[in-house]
């Protein structure tokens, strides 16, 4: 079903709304509560001062000699750095992670709507407030930013490539490859994901298989074509790769083993972050459970009705999101809890899952459209007071030094970890970086070493 939104000034009103408290948010204070974000700022800084200033800091960083994936950030904000403060730059960045996923996940959710909806202004507006919820998840705010840009990226792709057809070109489709995996890998694993989904459920490619009909169809040809400078970039990179990461250590006993992958869901589902040390989180903790029922629910009123309306189910495009939406919480689960110094790996596919099951409500219950509009417009209200009051007290509280945090709850953002950082940038001093994006730093130099804030935590605490 064919159709275009009815225009109405309210959806764009509501845009523009929601990009102003992006850029209100991010720019009205000059150090967020994001956990390892400064760590990545400071990567910036030092490309900006290597490239642009000739500083070499004894040798002590050097660039890697291949092109890892989470490389983006340190390019951006280092050289916006040349022109502006580096914080500035940083902010600058924050700002295109959350408009790049608000953006994309808009884009991408309204895609299936126009096919299979009367499309309303309601639809249109319940698009954008939950879109607006799920840009500021859990990911951004501990700092996994190249990662909520990836993502953003690879669901503009994904429309790029269903919608605009840009698997008919193959310098189109071999920018998306290359932009989604310096981003981050889980953003291209993700819309390679996907793509696999749309080509193999909705397009049939394997319907009558047979690897000489295969490659007669142009798309794939196309995109395996594409693909291929991508490929190779990582299997350098793959080959070069230093073996070490950061070492994470998880309490030992089943419970512990079990928790992480119990609570994975409403972890990132649940729209409100929550902050250690930062104001009581119990109110937070109960009113995210809450919000979070609302997926099961919804994935269980979709299924209701798809199963009435069997002409709807029968549609490639409706079995291409069925897929997606009974896949992707099964390799959210089945990942390990650490892998190759990543933490929770299987959190990157939380959010793309959300994503689906909106899309297929709004497919299948157009009726609950009005009320779900009602219920994230309530949301996106209390996101916004929630996330400006924490920020304020974590100003507060960072003017007045680094807390030591000893018998805290483990899960929570911890904003404070990593401030270090932006000592470093203001006394243009070198420290150890914790994640290897274009940057590399001499080892043989303990970390003891470096000069400290007394009251500063110990880095390698776990989240």
């Amino acid at each position: 079903m064919k159709s275009r939104f009815k225009r109405s000034p309210l959806p764009a009103i509501i845009f523009t709304l929601h990009i102003a408290f992006f850029a209100a948010y991010i720019f009205s204070f000059k150090i967020l509560p994001i956990q390892e974000y400064p760590d990545w700022l400071y990567q910036g800084w030092v490309f900006k001062e290597m490239v642009f200033n000739g500083n070499t800091f004894d040798g002590y960083f050097t660039f890697h000699h291949t092109l890892p994936p989470n490389a983006l950030s340190t390019f951006i904000i280092g050289t916006l750095s040349y022109f502006v403060h580096p914080i500035t730059a940083g902010n600058v960045f924050l700002f295109l992670c959350l408009a790049a996923l608000y953006t994309g996940a808009i884009r991408f959710m309204k895609m299936y709507a126009r096919e299979f909806t009367t499309s309303t202004t309601a639809t249109y507006i319940v698009i954008q407030l939950a879109a607006f919820t799920m840009a500021f998840n859990i990911s951004f705010f501990l700092g996994n930013n190249n990662f909520v840009f990836g993502l953003g990226i690879a669901l503009h792709s994904c429309v790029f490539i269903r919608q605009d057809h840009w698997d008919r070109n193959i310098f189109k489709s071999a920018v998306i490859f290359f932009f989604c995996y310096i981003t981050h890998f889980f953003a291209l694993l993700i819309f390679l994901y996907y793509l696999s989904g749309y080509l193999i459920i909705e397009k049939g490619i394997f319907k009558n298989f047979s690897f000489k009909d295969l490659f007669k169809n142009s798309s794939f040809k196309n995109l395996c074509i594409a693909i291929l400078p991508v490929l190779a970039i990582f299997i350098h990179y793959a080959l070069h790769k230093s073996a070490e990461s950061p070492a994470y250590t998880l309490e030992p006993g089943l419970w512990n083993a079990l928790k992480p992958r119990i609570t994975l869901l409403s972890k990132v589902l649940g729209p409100l972050p929550r902050f250690k040390g930062i104001g009581n989180d119990s109110p937070v903790k109960i009113l995210n459970y809450a919000i979070f029922i609302f997926y099961p629910v919804a994935l269980f009123l979709s299924f209701a009705s798809l199963r009435q309306n069997k002409l709807l189910k029968a549609d490639p495009a409706i079995r291409s999101l069925i897929f997606f939406v009974i896949l992707t919480p099964i390799i959210a689960l089945a990942l390990p809890v650490t892998y190759q110094g990543i933490l929770y790996p299987g959190e990157r596919f939380v959010l793309f899952w959300g994503i689906i099951i909106l899309t297929l409500f709004i497919i299948s219950r157009p009726k609950f459209i009005p009320i779900s509009a009602i219920g994230f417009a309530i949301i996106s209200i209390i996101l916004c007071a929630h996330l400006w009051q924490k920020t304020l007290l974590f100003k507060e509280i960072s003017h007045s030094g680094i807390p030591v945090f000893k018998n805290d709850p483990p899960g929570l953002i911890d904003g404070f970890t990593r401030l270090v950082y932006y000592q470093a940038i203001e006394q243009k001093t070198k420290m150890p970086i914790f994640f290897s994006g274009l940057l590399k730093f001499d080892t043989s130099i303990p970390f003891r070493d470096f000069a400290r804030p007394p009251d500063t935590i110990d880095s390698t605490q776990k989240r």
